[in-house]
């Protein structure tokens, strides 16, 4: 059981079924296409209120977007290349952000015992690539030296920048929705500064 789930999870693209490929495409290509509709009908409402600070912000956030989604892309395409560099292990050891804990030995692969006593791989923990990593692996490890950054290294970039664009996005939206706000407020105050009765008491 656990072999077969093993090698179902580790299957390339040819032994993927065609309608799971259609399914992701299909809600990757529809979420894209909502959100690209979803900016243009702001900035058609933005327009029409002649609000020219807000339309030039939202092309700032579509221009950001846009090298965001430019920067994954490069990363994707060079990713094996950049696994493939290679570097001295001193080096490598230098202005880690965090010091490096011995792994525990107890259990080495990620594996847990069910009620059934059947053995499960951990997949949420081992998320490695397993012909392209141990291929990286062993040709920096001949050298003596580790490599540049790992693919799963790469990989939490990845989803640092996905998280560093969707918290950029929201600030965005949050920030300009205040601005309104206040803007609406000031409106209000300059409308009552045109009345009689302010002009009388001031």
């Amino acid at each position: 059981m656990a072999v077969e789930a093993t090698n179902a999870s580790t299957s390339s693209l040819l032994h993927t079924p065609t309608w799971a490929v259609a399914v992701v495409f299909f809600v990757m290509i529809a979420i894209s296409i909502a959100l690209e509709q979803s900016i243009h009908f702001l900035e058609r409402w933005l327009k029409r209120h002649h609000k020219k600070a807000l339309i030039d912000a939202l092309d700032k956030l579509r221009s950001e977007l846009i090298l965001v989604g430019f920067i994954s892309i490069l990363l994707t395409a060079s990713q094996r290349s950049i696994s493939n560099i290679c570097i001295p292990t001193e080096v490598a050891n230098r202005m880690l952000p965090c010091h490096r804990t011995p792994k525990s030995t107890s259990n080495p692969k990620g594996f847990e015992t069910s009620k059934n006593g059947i053995v499960r791989k951990l997949f949420s923990i081992d998320r490695r690539l397993a012909g392209s990593e141990s291929a990286v692996y062993d040709h920096c490890a001949s050298k003596g030296m580790v490599s540049l950054i790992s693919q799963e290294g790469l990989n939490q970039l990845h989803r640092f920048i996905f998280i560093l664009a969707a918290v950029h996005v929201a600030f965005s939206v949050f920030t300009m929705a205040l601005g309104s706000a206040k803007m609406k407020r000031w409106k209000a105050w300059e409308k009552e500064t045109q009345t009689t009765d302010y002009q009388v008491a001031n």
